[in-house]
């Protein structure tokens, strides 16, 4: 029982929550001047935790999000992002589910949703779905995943995440460049580029390339040229 509706006699429960959920994310959209998956892969967070906060935290409405489905929880999903892996922790796949695919070199993403009634919401599902990963996010994710997989098999390599079948400066860059586009706002991509330019191997062109490339990405286009973001 959600807690607030005590207060909301004759009130259906569920059709408040559904209420809730859809003006909150309506607001965003206005606020941010987004569509709704550039909310769901920006602002997921603060959704989630707004609506929570409206209705009231409970053991039916809570928060969910990728990091606690790692074993070394809390976990800087960015950082674990770069090492292109997680420690998934077994007691959370049993509880909330494991997607049916060997998920040893997949990274979920970073995403924060809502649990409701053992179902699970954001932006892009008002309506819930039954399984965390079945989220349009994290589906997303997992066919990039599947992409980069038969992008390695088509060039005979095993894993398209080991760095012993990724080196070369071709594959490397396309690497380093899928890495930067999981970057969902400014802060990740500077935080994802701060990683591979301390990543002495890297050729200081390809890396100056990696910079201009990260710029266009940035919400805020201040530089012409890669070289004020590749100095900072």
């Amino acid at each position: 029982m959600i807690t607030k509706f005590k207060i909301f006699e004759g009130i259906d429960e569920d059709e408040y929550f559904y209420e809730i959920l859809q003006k909150t994310i309506d607001k965003y959209k206005l606020i941010y001047n987004c569509s709704i998956k550039e909310l769901n892969d920006g602002f997921c967070y603060d959704l989630a935790e707004e609506v929570v906060k409206k209705i009231g935290r409970s053991k039916d409405l809570f928060t969910l999000n990728t990091a606690k489905f790692s074993s070394d929880y809390p976990v800087d999903m960015i950082e674990a992002l770069f090492k292109h892996e997680i420690n998934w922790s077994k007691e959370m796949l049993n509880k909330w589910g494991k997607p049916p695919m060997n998920i040893k070199k997949w990274h979920p993403g970073e995403h924060e949703w809502i649990v409701y009634k053992g179902r699970h919401y954001d932006a892009e599902a008002p309506n819930g779905v039954d399984k965390w990963y079945d989220l349009p996010i994290i589906q997303r994710y997992i066919e990039k995943f599947h992409k980069k997989l038969n992008e390695a098999e088509n060039m005979n390599e095993i894993d398209p995440y080991g760095e012993e079948d990724w080196d070369g400066e071709l594959k490397s860059y396309a690497y380093y460049k899928d890495l930067l586009e999981n970057g969902r706002n400014d802060n990740e991509i500077r935080e994802i580029f701060k990683n591979i330019k301390n990543n002495e191997m890297i050729d200081p062109v390809m890396l100056f390339d990696l910079a201009s490339y990260a710029r266009k990405l940035l919400s805020n286009k201040s530089s012409s040229d890669g070289k004020k973001f590749y100095d900072n």
